[in-house]
């Protein structure tokens, strides 16, 4: 091999090394097209949601609710029929949306249920089961012993309607059904008062 063949030699590297390189990068792009691309442009969305004691109560309720009228869609009730917040006109409600899978809703209910024994029918209590089979509806209600109405959201509608994102979530309507107050996550009784108290003068 003379002397002009070697000096050349990291030319000719460097050349090589450079395609290949392109090749390569090429072949993922190409790659990761045939994933991602049918000849269509195509957005992926992913949400991640948590249940039970690892959701993040700021994040259970998208948005700033309060002033808005809140729905009136009929949905069907535990006992039967079918049921409606507009069945309430003319009184403060507490609605809280529930499931018999979510262990906060199971933790929080007595401290719904001993508020809503104590303030007499001042202000309607209204359970909205969300996802839930009307048998798994039932057994909640009794191994908690709510008294209160109890509608049932099969599919989910209504909870995402409103903007409850993870369970629990309870909100204070006035006697005309507008949103005072919304509560994400697990409610004791003291923070309920709080805000039946500071929004209705109720306590």
């Amino acid at each position: 091999m003379d002397i002009a063949t070697l000096r050349r030699r990291p030319f000719l590297l460097a050349v090589v090394s450079t395609l290949i390189a392109l090749l390569v990068a090429g072949a993922a792009a190409a790659g990761v097209a045939a994933l991602t691309d049918d000849g269509h442009q195509r957005r992926v969305d992913a949400t991640l949601k948590l249940a039970g004691s690892d959701q993040d109560p700021a994040a259970t309720i998208d948005g700033n609710p309060s002033g808005d009228a809140f729905p009136t869609k009929p949905l069907p009730k535990l006992a039967g029929g079918l049921g409606s917040l507009r069945d309430y006109a003319g009184t403060p409600v507490v609605v809280n949306f529930f499931a018999s899978y979510c262990v906060p809703c199971v933790k929080e209910m007595p401290a719904l249920e001993q508020v809503h024994d104590d303030l007499g029918g001042r202000v309607a209590f209204v359970g909205i089961d969300v996802r839930d089979s009307q048998k798994d509806t039932e057994s909640f209600v009794e191994r908690t012993g709510a008294s209160y109405d109890v509608l049932r959201d099969p599919a989910g509608s209504l909870a995402v309607e409103v903007g409850v994102i993870n369970l629990p979530a309870t909100f204070v309507l006035d006697a005309e059904g507008h949103v005072l107050a919304a509560h994400a996550g697990p409610i004791d009784a003291a923070e309920l008062r709080r805000l039946l108290a500071t929004h209705l003068s109720i306590s």
